[in-house]
């Protein structure tokens, strides 16, 4: 079944959803506690390999500003 233009931008809509979600959470590395893993970067892989690039920007676009200037 082919995807419409609708299935990928609700799929890109919620990509960033979840994206925005998982960026609250910050996990230090035990090694190294001045470095955290963000686990928001998969969502913006799953979204490069599943849709493209500009879907992918516009995730990584949403999930940069929702957080960082609320």
């Amino acid at each position: 079944m082919e995807s419409t233009k609708t299935q990928k931008m609700v799929l890109a809509a919620m990509l960033a959803a979840l994206g925005m979600i998982l960026n609250l959470i910050e996990i230090p590395y035990p090694f190294a506690p001045w470095l955290n893993l963000d686990l928001s970067e998969i969502v913006v892989l799953v979204a490069i390999s599943t849709l493209g690039f500009i879907p992918a920007l516009f995730v990584c676009i949403c999930k940069f500003f929702c957080f960082n200037f609320i």
